[in-house]
Formats: structure tokens, sequence, C-alpha cells
């Protein structure tokens, strides 16, 4: 095996593994070469694209999953295209320590085909006073994989308006496992606490039968189907699913683990979040829809359950329909 191959086998295993951690922006580069390889190379670029557009496009994006984090990568440039600053997210999405990321050439992190396209908006943006533009860019992260994103570059001049200086920013979405791990680990042990609370409570109680699961999932269904009505007394449930209070809390401990309040919840924000990303009415009238009444309220549980705001989801949908 030659360098070369050498060379693109290691950048294969590098794409794997952040691909088997949830980040589907990278990609590998291409060249002309007419080998196995890059035939390969060519296959795990669609697939990763295919994978991201899903993710994207179709609200795989859930509180059930860790691909929930949104995060922006800030620099800020000199007037001669160097960076004096940049935030710890663009170390961490372009693979380089912070301190790397100083003093070094914005053009330099680009790849080829990129380094013209910046070349002729940083000399724009010399030449305007009020510069905003929004340019595709494509990165090469120190393990030389590819990023290509959507950059927005804003002109900062100084006081006195004599010398250029850029910010440029973009945002990606990655997998953020460690959140989820420790969300689902205080999940697991909230719940062992419950059970050991209600050990001694459940030996008494006698068992959910199957005329009694069904008539839970009805209610539950009843509930998903139309999550903006009021919920009500769980007596008035009772009486209109012929059983008790009793059976429908236990029932929903041990259907959905979690009480009946918490799941109408878990469903309004649920509908809530598919028509953020689905329809382009107003948040107001999206809170209105399923059942809200504070929006300080409604901001506040969305952010809980999903790790992100109803704005956030909003403007993340429409910068995709943007690119």
């Amino acid at each position: 095996m030659n360098s070369k191959s050498n060379l693109k086998l290691n950048l294969i295993k590098k794409f794997l593994f952040e691909l088997s951690k949830g980040n589907f922006s990278y990609r590998l580069p291409r060249s002309n070469d007419k080998d196995e390889y890059e035939a390969l190379i060519a296959l795990l670029n669609l697939t990763a694209e295919e994978i991201q557009q899903s993710f994207m496009h179709q609200c795989f994006i859930s509180m059930h999953t860790e691909y929930s984090s949104l995060i922006q990568a800030v620099f800020f440039l000199d007037p001669n295209g160097v960076i004096m600053e940049s935030n710890p997210n663009a170390s961490k999405i372009l693979k380089f320590k912070e301190e790397e990321l100083i003093n070094k050439s914005f053009e330099n992190l680009l790849d080829d085909e990129s380094k013209p396209i910046w070349k002729k908006t940083f000399k724009a943006s010399l030449e305007k006073s009020n510069y905003e533009n929004q340019v595709q860019l494509t990165y090469q992260t120190k393990t030389a994989l590819l990023l290509p994103v959507y950059c927005k570059v804003f002109k900062l001049l100084n006081v006195n308006n004599t010398e250029n200086y850029l910010l440029v920013t973009f945002m990606d979405v990655a997998s953020n496992r460690q959140f989820f791990t420790e969300k689902l680990k205080r999940k697991i042990d909230k719940q062992l606490k419950r059970i050991n609370r209600n050990t001694e409570l459940k030996k008494n109680s006698p068992l959910i039968n199957i005329e009694d699961r069904i008539k839970i999932r009805n209610i539950g269904e009843q509930i998903a189907n139309n999550p903006e009505k009021a919920l009500g007394s769980l007596k008035s449930l009772a009486i209109q699913h012929h059983t008790n209070d009793f059976k429908i809390k236990q029932g929903f401990r041990d259907l959905y683990g979690m009480t009946v309040t918490q799941y109408h919840m878990s469903e309004k924000l649920r509908k809530a979040h598919i028509l953020i990303k689905s329809t382009s009415l107003p948040i107001k009238e999206i809170m209105n829809l399923t059942g809200f009444v504070s929006s300080a309220h409604f901001s506040r549980a969305f952010k809980k359950q999903y790790n992100y705001t109803p704005s956030n989801l909003r403007k993340l949908n429409n910068n995709k329909k943007v690119d």
C-alpha cells in the first residue's frame, strides 16, 4: 500500500470515528484519483449528507436523541484577515486547540476551493463601509476532514472608521453525547429512587390488569391526539373511561413512566415542536394552538424538554430553508 493510499485510509478512519459520535457535518476531501478509495470516499460523503439532511429536514431531532446541540463558531479577524479571537466552539468544531487558532490567517483554515471565494469576500469588505454577507465556505479541520457551511461575515469598524475588522460566524448541529448521557443517568437515578420509595406500596397495591391497561392507553391516546385541550381532573377522566383515579395514577407510572400531568405537558410540547419545524406560523400562534397561555412558561418548558428554545428551532429551520 503506497503513502497516498495510507493517507486516504487514515482519513476514512477519522471520518468514521466522527460519524460514530453522531457528527454528520464533516466530509472527506476528494481527489482526481480513480481508485477504490476515491469511490468509497464519494459514497461516504453522500451517506453523511443524506443522514444530516434527514435529521434536519424530517424532524428526527427530538428530546429522545442526543442530536440537539446547536453550536455557533465565531472568529474575530484583524484588518489583515488574521484571527485575533475565537470562541471555544470554533476550536471544538475544527478540532484545534484554542491557542492554535489565535494569530492564524483565516484563509489557512479553508480548503483550496474556498480560498479564492474568501479573498473575493475579504476584498469586498475592504471596499464597503457597511459590509454584511453570507458566503458558503468549506473549512479544513486539523484532522484534515472538510466542513462545508454557510458563514455570516460582518464588518466591524473602529471609532475612526479607519481599520477593517471582521466577524465571521457559522452554526452547526453536533452530537451532545455527554449531555445526553448525564440526562439519561439523572433520569435513571430518579426512577430508581421512585421505585425504592414505592416498593412497599406496590406490594400492597392491586395489579393493573389488561382491561385497565387498555383504558390507560385510551386516555394516553386521547391526550396525545388533543394535547391543546385542558386536562381536567383525574376524577373526570376516571368517570369518562369507567375506571378510578388510583388506577390512572398507577397506570401512567407503569406505562409511560410519568404522571398524567407530565405526559400532557410532554405531548403539548411535542405538537409545538412539530408545528415550529413544519409550518411558518408565528411562535405566539403556535403557543396558543398548543394550549399555552404564558410565553415565558412556554419557552421555559420547551427548553427544559428539548434543550433549546422555540426561537432557536425556528432560526435553525429558516437557515436550512435558505441553504
